[in-house]
């Protein structure tokens, strides 16, 4: 595989700081994808990669890689090797991923979700669920289930957190998404639309 540019070899790199800066929370037009599954489910469901770091010590690219890389190009993404230290620190993988991948987020309206759903459709909505890890399997849940859409109400982590993103195993990228969003007033809007709310305690 040939290298499109010259290997980012200092932590001052701009796309690094990017990371960081996304990672702290001061961020909240892109998402970071890590690894190759969750890359693979954002390709699938056409959400546009802006560009993908990948380790530039890796001299033979696997097939899956190649794949990944070749579909990530098609996309649009900009394709940039990376020293492998600086890689894995700024990932956040118990076993360090060879990719990471920058996205725009997803954006959705909360009141456009509920007026597009159709008869028998169903959202999974999350109240107060803090941890981004929880939340993320939450959504993959929803995904699993046929759910239209995934809502996180205001005091829930955000589902476009890396954590989060990776708990769903990418999957949350097929859904219609939305965060921070004021639960009440969901629930009279849907309640005035005819919708029943189902709800389940963590105290049982």
């Amino acid at each position: 595989m040939e290298s499109p540019a010259e290997p980012i070899r200092s932590s001052d790199n701009a796309r690094l700081k990017a990371i960081r800066a996304l990672r702290a929370g001061r961020d909240r037009e892109h998402i970071l994808l890590e690894g190759r599954r969750v890359i693979g489910e954002a390709l699938e469901a056409g959400v546009p990669l802006l560009w993908m770091l990948y380790a530039a010590e890796t001299e033979h690219a696997d097939a899956q890689l190649v794949r990944l890389f070749a579909k990530g190009a098609a996309a649009g993404a900009e394709l940039l090797p990376c020293d492998n230290a600086l890689l894995r620190g700024v990932g956040d993988l118990d076993s360090p991923s060879d990719v990471l991948a920058w996205a725009l987020r997803p954006t959705q309206s909360a009141e456009d979700l509920v007026a597009d759903l159709k008869p028998g459709a169903w959202l999974m909505v999350a109240a107060g669920v803090q941890d981004p890890g929880n939340l993320g399997a939450l959504a993959r849940v929803a995904a699993g289930l046929g759910a239209a859409g995934f809502v996180a109400g205001a005091g829930s982590a955000s589902p476009w957190h890396p954590r989060a993103v990776r708990g769903a195993s990418g999957v949350s990228l097929r859904l219609p998404v939305c965060e921070r969003v004021d639960l009440p007033a969901l629930l009279q809007t849907a309640r005035a639309r005819g919708a029943v709310a189902w709800a389940a305690e963590a105290e049982g």
